[in-house]
């Protein structure tokens, strides 16, 4: 006999499909019927078939309501825009631009790669915060570098299905990857105009080459925009847009922190990372 704990992950399983999954919302009421009274059919979709019909019979003009305070935004302060404004190796990025002269607009990561049920992802976007909290806490030196950023378990645009949410600060098209700038204008020069930006950039190398020597791992450097230079005000600072390590077990990790320490000492060459600091000793 199935212990109870079986049964309990069956039917949240079931509750979650019943009123997540797309295909099953969009099937005719003749369908769900034709489930629960079908020989064949397993107690697992007969359950589901009840919940979908369930589903159907809730009173449209039901309310649910929310205590903003246990939310990492009001929603009503924001307009979620149709289609990416961005898409990475892990996330679908999409606006939610906001409503209130002055406030700044967010925007919506959905992880496409993480997959599960709802407590899987739960306990996955734990490890995510989690690693988040580090990255945060190993860069307290640069408060201004790591952004603000909250995760929450909703339905992914793209399929409808349960996935991770990450809610940032919305940083405009105005923001430039660090690797790509130094390809196309000259860095130094830049930097001399701007002391406190070159003071970042050195802080910055040097405490990822500490976490590179104590721990073996570095924030993600590789993708789109993660490492750039922002407007703040009449200045520019740096940051991290993607405050998180590469560790996804798909990937060939050597390889992609040899290309990390490759795309490190580019940079430490071209800010002349070794003079400046002689130079601050």
């Amino acid at each position: 006999m199935q212990s109870f704990e079986h049964y309990q992950k069956q039917f949240s399983r079931a509750t979650e499909t019943a009123f997540v999954d797309e295909q099953v919302k969009n099937r005719k009421m003749t369908e769900h019927l034709s489930t629960i009274f079908g020989a064949e059919e397993s107690k697992f979709d007969r359950t589901v078939a009840m919940l979908s019909i369930m589903r159907t019979l809730v009173p449209v003009n039901l309310k649910y309501d929310y205590k903003t305070e246990h939310l990492p935004i009001n929603p009503e302060r924001y307009e979620f825009k149709e289609g990416t404004i961005g898409r990475g190796g892990e996330n679908d990025v999409y606006l939610l631009e906001s409503k209130v002269d002055g406030a700044p607009s967010m925007v919506l990561k959905m992880n496409h790669m993480d997959g599960g049920n709802v407590d899987q992802l739960v306990a996955r976007a734990v490890e995510i915060k989690k690693e988040y909290e580090q990255v945060k806490e190993r860069f307290k030196e640069l408060p201004d570098l790591v952004p603000e950023e909250f995760s929450l378990i909703m339905e992914s645009p793209r399929n409808g299905k349960p996935a991770i949410a990450t809610i940032q600060q919305y940083y405009g098209t105005e923001i430039r990857d660090i690797f790509k700038l130094m390809m196309r204008e000259n860095l130094p020069k830049l930097l001399e105009k701007n002391p406190r930006l070159k003071a970042e950039m050195v802080n910055f190398i040097r405490i990822t080459e500490a976490m590179a020597a104590e721990t073996g791992n570095m924030v993600d450097l590789l993708g789109n925009r993660n490492l750039s230079i922002v407007k703040a005000g009449d200045e520019e600072r740096l940051l991290l847009l993607d405050p998180h390590l590469i560790s996804h077990p798909e990937r060939n990790q050597e390889e992609v922190k040899a290309r990390q320490r490759k795309r490190l000492d580019y940079l430490r060459g071209e800010i002349g990372y070794d003079t400046a600091v002689l130079g601050a000793a």
